[in-house]
């Protein structure tokens, strides 16, 4: 079976079409989200690409990785210049504890490479990586690279904690991507998005944006 194939599967077909009607009719993102209808269209479709086109998937996986990689040192380096230009400034710093944030977020147009392409596919996508879905964080957080260049002079560095192992039991899917080693913003899409492993691997542009925080907010979603 091909991953074309797989796409335009009736089971497939019909979870998109009650997407997209929602959301060109309605815009109901949070009827969406109560039916969990995109969810549902993430499992079947990660389920059943893995099973019949692991190895077929490992190379587009690997290069959206590898983009997606590129990008987070980019922004970390964006955070180190605007982070040196502040850290002797009194009007930014003064008594306060800033930090200078950066976010990587999947790009807004539906991707010219993706193998369906029609006049609904943007639909689809607009509510895929909607920024106020709830618990989609595919626009909302990629990476979210929370820098204090002043501090990390005298902080150990640590592993990350693979955060993605606490929401479900290690499936076929998880075990075939974990094999992949893949960067920490591929496993936060993965598992907090609700794009599919064939919506990732098509996708070559990122938005980025970049913010001055002081510390107690430094956990909250900015």
């Amino acid at each position: 079976m091909e991953i074309l194939d797989i796409l335009q599967s009736p089971r497939i077909q019909s979870l998109e079409d009650i997407i997209i009607g929602y959301m060109e009719y309605s815009g109901y993102s949070d009827v969406m989200d109560k039916l969990c209808v995109a969810q549902m269209r993430k499992r079947l479709i990660d389920k059943t690409v893995v099973e019949n086109c692991a190895e077929e998937l490992r190379e587009d996986i690997l290069y959206f990785d590898k983009l997606l990689k590129k990008e987070e040192r980019k922004m970390k380096k964006m955070c180190k210049e605007t982070w040196n230009d502040i850290a002797n400034d009194d009007v930014f710093l003064g008594e306060k504890d800033l930090n200078v944030c950066g976010k990587i977020s999947i790009g807004s147009e539906y991707p010219a490479l993706h193998p369906l392409q029609d006049d609904d596919r943007q639909s689809l996508w607009d509510m895929l990586v909607d920024e106020s879905f709830r618990y989609n964080y595919a626009y909302v957080e990629a990476y979210n690279s929370k820098e204090n260049y002043k501090k990390q002079k005298n902080r150990k560095k640590q592993e990350p904690d693979p955060l993605w192992r606490e929401y479900m039991e290690i499936s076929r899917e998880d075990e075939f991507i974990e094999s992949l080693n893949l960067s920490d913003g591929f496993f936060h899409l993965y598992k907090n998005s609700f794009l599919a492993i064939t919506d990732l691997i098509y996708v070559r542009t990122f938005e980025t944006e970049m913010k001055i925080i002081e510390e107690p907010d430094i956990g909250s979603r900015y």
